[in-house]
């Protein structure tokens, strides 16, 4: 069927069962009560209307999860049409489903068909016969996913209505079309952060349309825009890390959809495809603008036709891979945001600028719209949509000539880890069996390089695979944003900069990162090459074989052995995520462990600083027993020291230099003013990656004798200003006193920029610009505040260069940054290589302390390693800025991270340093001058 068919036939049954709005009084919804979600009839009887069901109109009420599952239920015992698959658990143990809605004769073939998707999915496949003859009779599979973001409730509603549609209509164009598609419907990718808004919502909402009503305040703890790990799973399909993003990107891979729909809200007005710029170019660009086109005007000609407004072609972009729309399209499907109005923590009513009444039910309907119209559209469109789904992956296969080798040698289980992330992406990765040669080609940092011997035993992609474009994304050093995008964000700060103090600035239009290439952000040493694979030194290795690699302990390098050789005392090195598990687990379980700041040398061997040391004399008599299992378990090689005295001039373990470390007692700040996901973030590395106690605190309970109970305290990443506003001068007083009795105060990201404020008295560093602010201010006549006299003041006694008053930084939308390492601080224990490449994102830098240690900091003749920089802003106002600082404050310290460690889960490369902070930097040693 022709496009202009395909649009005659979705205009045909708009036509037959719309119901036009009719005019209201401002005070009333516009139009959502004059559409009717039952229209699209004649209906199976045997098949119940939600509303019946659950006693309740559309908007009227939030349907929970538990109640949905009931009518699952229902569903699966009555109708010919639908297929349930359970998935699996979400962390508070609710089920995630895949629904399949078909014709029946297509769901007694699902297997079949699935196995017909896989060949056009991958041309290489052996006795594919003829690729037109899958095409003229598979059916297209359409992927509609609802409620990834939990408190987007006119999306979960939405659902709702959709599947009782697709099941119960016998509607000619609705029944035609399952004959040519199987929906696949997510019903809720977030089914705790759902529950938990839906649960609190119902309690609340009483549909008062006032901006002011406590309905439209949903807590801070409630959040169900979130998962149960505070992880927000529409940024988390790069590192997929959550078990619903696990789940659902696994039965993706299985599926093989050709078309994506995923809905969201709330936007101000409707949104649907075309995306805005950029658009990711690993995606073929032709065909990408051919469908989000087609599919657009679909929903446009829909939404037309009942006087609905929408916008296209702005804000929702198709670049960062971690949304669920670009991670699908690089994957081959047609993937698409849907963004609605109504709902959410707008709640069953709210007043628009105009002073209409926007309402929960008008979210619903126009989701229902749109996910209708999108099933036709894919329907009428189903062979010209497989012919280029298998083009996708067809045309790449033929043209794709990057290579990437992995290299184990420097940091074995960040490769493994990387590796295996690439398997769970859909990427196949093999292993060279001896070593070979590469002529030229890019190291991870994009420099050129000449005549490079891989070892034997490196990890290889090859980008000519079924998801080589998925893979060239994740792997490269730098994603190319289109130029005509990056033209407009000069053009807006050229404009920008015309403008008064006082007047309206234009926005910029970066949605998210620029940068998040995986070599960078795990610490892999990683080489890119056009160069042929010498096929007869690969071989293709599984997800077992590299799972083996990335947990040592679970596989070939596991140990037999039960029992160390007796000793004097037992030593590993702090060289690997196992090692620093394993030292956690062993400081929280009480035994006796020292460190050391330097380098030691016992019982023949050289161990770096920071290697763990436990004394058979101070530990239990079985120590040699227990370090074996351990050993064994974690994958961590555990050495015997026979005697205390060293072989070398090195004073032995017995020396001064050798402390104990004590048990962190870690507490994070829990609810305002720190953000969810950096909370959850923390939550989840901290406390289920690696093993350590920690508690959750409210900023009302940390009083003085709470204080006592901790030795480190992280604030998560949050608004400097709201800290500000939240930490009043008692509580201040409190942390300040705590860090001088030896306290730990980590403060990450703008908890950080608050603890560089002068007045809070926890650091000598600033924020980059207080100086040029205060110069404003006092042009201006205005009085500086003793923050930025103070900087000034600075700024003039150390000689530093004056930087015009508006040369201030602009924001940086996510750019990867190479950052200078000092090795002679133990936050940088672990750390070999002299750069590291950091995230920066937006403008707050610190200029460094002159009374503490500027651990980490931007130097060096090439700061961008890649993303988006401003020209002549960010990288001359960067330079000399510190990205982690050590404040030593008479017997504890504050430690301030500019960058996010551990960020999303993507940035592991930087997670050691926070841990560094936790294991030793309660137990650091104190100058007697201090």
């Amino acid at each position: 069927m022709n496009r202009a068919a395909a649009f005659s036939l979705i205009l045909l049954w708009i036509f037959a069962s719309r119901a036009f709005a009719q005019a209201n009084p401002v005070d009333l919804p516009a139009n959502s009560y004059a559409f009717d979600f039952y229209e699209h009839g004649p209906y199976r009887s045997e098949v119940v209307r939600p509303s019946n069901f659950f006693g309740y109109e559309p908007g009227e009420f939030l349907t929970t999860f538990a109640l949905y599952e009931s009518l699952l239920r229902e569903y699966g015992d009555r109708s010919d049409r639908l297929r349930i698959f359970q998935l699996g658990k979400t962390p508070e143990h609710r089920t995630i489903y895949l629904l399949a809605i078909s014709s029946p004769a297509n769901l007694a073939h699902l297997d079949q068909i699935k196995g017909q998707l896989a060949k056009l999915a991958d041309p290489r496949k052996p006795n594919t016969g003829d690729p037109e003859d899958l095409i003229r009779t598979t059916p297209i599979v359409v992927w509609l996913s609802y409620s990834i973001h939990g408190n987007e409730s006119a999306a979960f509603e939405a659902g709702i209505q959709v599947l009782y549609q697709l099941l119960a209509s016998d509607d000619r164009a609705i029944t035609k079309a399952l004959d040519r598609a199987i929906v696949l419907i997510n019903p809720c990718q977030n089914p705790d952060g759902h529950e938990r808004f839906a649960t609190w919502y119902n309690a609340h909402g009483d549909g008062r349309p006032e901006h002011y009503a406590y309905e439209h305040e949903e807590p801070w703890s409630i959040d169900g825009r979130l998962n149960h790990n505070f992880f927000d799973l529409n940024r988390d399909l790069i590192s997929i890390s959550q078990p619903e993003s696990q789940i659902a990107t696994r039965a993706f891979l299985e599926w093989h959809p050709q078309v994506l729909a995923d809905h969201h809200g709330q936007a101000k007005e409707y949104f649907f495809p075309p995306p805005a710029l950029p658009i990711n170019p690993n995606l073929p660009s032709e065909t990408t603008t051919k469908w989000v086109e087609i599919f657009g005007q679909a929903n446009a000609a829909a939404f037309d036709q009942y006087g609905w407004p929408y916008f296209v072609r702005e804000m929702f972009d198709l670049f960062y891979p971690g949304y669920w729309d670009t991670w699908s399209s690089l994957h081959g499907a047609t993937g698409m945001t849907y963004e609605t109005d109504g709902g959410g923590q707008l709640g069953y009513r709210w007043y628009r600028d105009d002073g209409t009444v926007l309402t929960l039910r008008d979210g619903i309907t126009k989701h229902f719209t749109a996910s209708l119209a999108t099933v036709l559209t894919a329907a009428a469109n189903r062979e010209s949509r497989l012919r280029d789904y298998r083009d996708f992956f067809a045309s790449f296969i033929k043209g794709a000539q990057r290579r990437f080798y992995l290299i184990p040698n420097t940091t074995p289980p960040a490769t493994a880890e990387l590796c295996a992330l690439l398997q769970r992406q859909g990427i196949e990765v093999g292993r060279t069996t001896r070593e070979m040669s590469i002529e030229k080609g890019k190291d991870r940092y994009g420099h050129d390089f000449s005549n490079k011997t891989i070892p034997a035993g490196s990890y290889v992609v090859d980008s000519a695979q079924p998801y080589g474009r998925m893979a060239a994304t994740l792997l490269e050093f730098e994603t190319a944003e289109d130029p005509e995008f990056l033209t407009r964000q000069e053009k807006h700060r050229r404009a920008n900069e015309r403008k008064g103090t006082e007047e309206s600035k234009e926005d910029f239009e970066f949605y998210d990162v620029t940068s998040w290439s995986l070599p960078l952000a795990m610490g892999v040493e990683t080489y890119s090459t056009n160069e042929p694979i010498q096929a007869d030194i690969v071989e293709p290795i599984d997800n077992r074989q590299i799972a083996a690699d990335a947990s040592p302990g679970e596989g070939k390098n596991r140990s037999d052995q039960t029992r160390l050789p007796d000793g004097v005392a037992y030593v590993f090195e702090a060289n690997s995520p196992q090692s620093m598990r394993l030292a956690v687990y062993l400081i929280q379980s009480g035994y006796r462990v020292d460190t050391s700041n330097e380098m030691f040398r016992a019982s023949g061997q050289n161990y770096p600083r920071g290697s763990f040391i436990l004394r058979k004399e101070r530990n239990p008599t079985n120590l040699s027993q227990i370090l074996g299992r351990l050993s064994a378990q974690y994958g961590v090689t555990v050495r015997s020291v026979a005697s205390a005295l060293s072989d070398d001039h090195d004073p032995g373990i017995g020396s001064e230099r050798i402390f104990p470390l004590k048990i962190p007692k870690v507490a994070v700040l829990a609810g305002e003013p720190g953000n969810q996901t950096s909370y959850g973030l923390l939550r989840f590395l901290l406390g289920q990656e690696y093993g350590i106690d920690l508690v959750a605190v409210p900023l009302s309970n940390l009083t003085k004798d709470v204080l006592q109970h901790l030795n480190v305290l992280i604030l998560p990443n949050g608004e400097a200003s709201e800290y500000k506003k939240a930490i009043d001068d008692q509580r201040l007083d409190y942390l300040r006193g705590w860090v001088h009795e030896g306290g730990v105060l980590i403060c990450i990201g703008g908890a950080g920029e608050f603890a560089a404020n002068e007045e809070t008295k926890l650091s000598s560093s600033r924020i980059l610009g207080a100086a040029e602010r205060a110069a404003d201010e006092e042009k201006s006549g205005a009085s500086p505040d003793k923050s930025t006299e103070e900087a000034t003041k600075k700024q003039k006694d150390s000689g530093q260069k004056k930087i015009a008053p508006d040369r201030k930084p602009l924001e940086v939308p996510g750019a990867i940054v190479r950052a200078h390492v000092n090795h002679d601080h133990f936050l940088t224990i672990g750390y070999e290589d002299d750069d590291l490449p950091l995230l920066v994102r937006g403008n707050a830098f610190f200029e460094r302390t002159n009374t503490g240690a500027n651990v980490l900091t931007f130097d060096g003749a090439e700061l961008k390693i890649s993303g988006f920089f401003w020209e002549g802003n960010t990288e001359e106002l960067l330079h000399g800025t510190s990205a982690l600082i050590d404040e030593p404050i008479d017997k504890g310290r504050v430690i301030l991270f500019d960058c996010e460690p551990g960020f999303r889960m993507i940035w592991t490369s930087s997670i050691r340093l926070l841990l560094n902070a936790i294991v030793y930097g309660p137990s650091q040693p104190i100058k007697e001058d201090e």
